[in-house]
């Protein structure tokens, strides 16, 4: 038997090499957020935790140690660039202003209450299955989350007041897609390119990334 404090200090380190792992996906759902959008950012991040825990399921005893931290790893970058992110902006985008505050925090709940049981079950069908069956439970639920974050949550769409109409125009030189912004009881037209104007809904996912972000450099 390996010694107690050797055996801590290989464990801290074995957790600070897969931290290191996915602490990226972080950053890539934070350069990534605005262009896919968190429902794209969401299944995707949802569907590479379905792949590697089905490797980790197929895969199981054969896999070397530094492969195995791989991508072990690599479903903690995908939780990451996926609905360890989107958990914290999806609410800010769908929930009206008045009960924002109060159903994200009943989204993140449901969401600490999906670790507990996660932790509590994961030693019990480890000791009575092996390995092998945990590791394709964990596949089973990432799939029905990419499945569930495509059905029911909103695509990408630029929000306007209602009183603005968008009609899809090309521009002439360059050839890039813009919207045309016609007001309803004004007698001019403003043609605005998509990308130059931030949306209400980017608005917010830009402060609820930025407030993820925030949170990994500022001591609690």
């Amino acid at each position: 038997d390996l010694p107690h404090d050797r055996v801590v200090d290989e464990a801290c380190y074995l957790t600070l090499l897969i931290y290191s792992i996915g602490m990226p996906g972080y950053l890539m759902a934070i350069l990534f957020m605005d262009t896919l959008g968190a429902r794209l950012v969401q299944a995707i991040g949802f569907l590479g935790m379905a792949f590697f825990f089905g490797v980790l399921s197929l895969r199981w005893g054969k896999l070397d140690a530094p492969l195995l931290l791989v991508v072990y790893g690599a479903t903690f970058f995908f939780s990451n660039f996926g609905p360890n992110t989107t958990t914290k902006v999806i609410p800010a985008e769908m929930f009206p202003q008045e009960v924002r505050s109060s159903l994200i925090g009943v989204c993140a709940a449901c969401g600490k209450l999906g670790a507990l049981l996660g932790s509590f079950a994961f030693p019990i069908l480890a000791a009575r299955a092996g390995y092998r069956a945990v590791f394709t439970c964990c596949a089973l639920i990432a799939f029905a989350g990419a499945l569930l974050t495509w059905a029911f949550i909103a695509g990408e769409e630029p929000e306007l007041p209602p009183s603005v109409s968008r009609l899809p125009t090309m521009d002439p030189e360059g050839g890039r897609r813009d919207y045309r912004k016609s007001v309803s009881g004004d007698d001019h037209t403003i043609a605005t390119n998509r990308t130059s104007v931030p949306t209400p809904r980017k608005m917010k996912r830009r402060q609820s990334v930025g407030s993820v972000a925030t949170s990994f450099y500022i001591p609690h």
